[in-house]
Parts: structure tokens; sequence; C-alpha cells
């Protein structure tokens, strides 16, 4: 099928080859991405994890009935469970949301956690973060500095019982989201989160 729609292309590009067959090879490209898309609908649901992810990925990628937006909490569940790969990321339902535990280096690993809220300019957002430590003033200059290197997320300083913790954050539009960005995001959340506890403490608690 790819040489005939390869053929249909470089005809369709052809402005030579005639009105005809440029029309005709516009009708065969239309039904092969109708019966591809169709197929691709078909497996969104699939168990295997691996095939799922990778159909999920093909659709967002090209535009078509992506999974954002993430508008309601079994559309997000669906949306993070799809981040499941064995050995790498375990999803886990938790009382405000979702939390992955993702495998970083060395034995190593990092909690992200996944909730649906809104900011206080009234936008329903994803809110994406990790743990890393306790903040210690002489770390914020370090802390600030480092986040000109990190693109899906930042440092962040929050309260928490009147002491002041790291915390790594991203937040995304329930609106816009797709899986791939998630999937980077949490990522990089889980990796920079892992350093940056390991940098100010030495542990592996979060």
């Amino acid at each position: 099928m790819s040489e005939t729609i390869d053929q249909s292309i470089k005809t369709l590009k052809n402005p030579d080859a005639g009105w005809v067959n440029r029309r005709d090879a516009v009708d065969h490209l239309s039904r092969s991405i109708h019966d591809a898309l169709s197929t691709l609908h078909q497996f969104k649901d699939d168990p295997d994890n691996d095939v799922q992810r990778a159909v999920l990925s093909a659709l967002n990628e090209i535009g078509i009935d992506a999974p954002a937006p993430v508008d309601d909490v079994t559309s997000l569940r669906k949306l993070v469970h799809a981040l499941e790969s064995k050995n790498s990321r375990e999803v886990t339902d938790t009382k405000d949301g979702f939390q992955v535990l993702v495998q970083t280096r060395e034995g190593r690993s990092q909690k992200v956690d996944i909730i649906k809220t809104v900011s206080n300019t009234k936008q329903d957002i994803i809110h994406i973060s990790t743990t890393c430590g306790p903040a210690q003033e002489s770390t914020h200059d370090w802390a600030l500095r480092n986040n000109l290197n990190m693109s899906h997320c930042a440092l962040a300083i929050e309260e928490r019982d009147g002491e002041p913790w790291f915390v790594l954050v991203n937040n995304h539009l329930t609106e816009s989201i797709s899986f791939e960005e998630l999937k980077l995001t949490v990522k990089e959340v889980a990796f920079y989160g892992d350093w940056v506890e390991k940098k100010i403490t030495g542990e592996d608690n979060h």
C-alpha cells in the first residue's frame, strides 16, 4: 500500500499528470487516510499498553482525535494510565488524582503526582509535580539558576507545615494537553526531581 500511496503523492505533485489523474490521486489518498484512521481508532483501547500508547501517540501526532482535551477524571485516568510501562513507570490512583512511580537511574525512583485542578486565573489545568526535599535558603540561588536548564518543569518552593520544600512543577491546560506532552513532562519532572533530591539530601525518599 505504501508504494501506491507514494505514487499517488508523486502524481498529485506533478502538474503535468493531468487533472483526472491528480483528482484520482487525491481520492486514493483520502481513502487511505480514512482506512488508516479507522484502524487506529479500533485499537485505542487495546489491552496491550505498548500498543495503546503507540496508537494514542500516532493519533495525537497527526492531531486527529487526540486524547486531549481532558474534560473529566475518566478521560484523565485513561491518559495517565497510558503512561504505564513495565519496569519503567507504574501508575496508581490516589485520593486527589494519580501518582506515577518512575524508575530513574542507579536503582533510584521518583514519585510524580498528577491532579486536575483550577489555576488562580480560573482555568482548568493538569498539575504535575514531585517533591525534592527541604529548601534551604543557601540553595535558593542554585535552584533559580538551574531552572534555566529545564524545559518542561521548574523548581518552586511550597510551604508544608510552616517549612519550605523544593518541588518540581509544571501545569498544562486541560484543553490542550496531549499524551506526548504529558509523557515528556512526567519523565522530565521525575528525572530532575530525582537529581535535585540526590543533590540536596543524598537520599531517595520521594
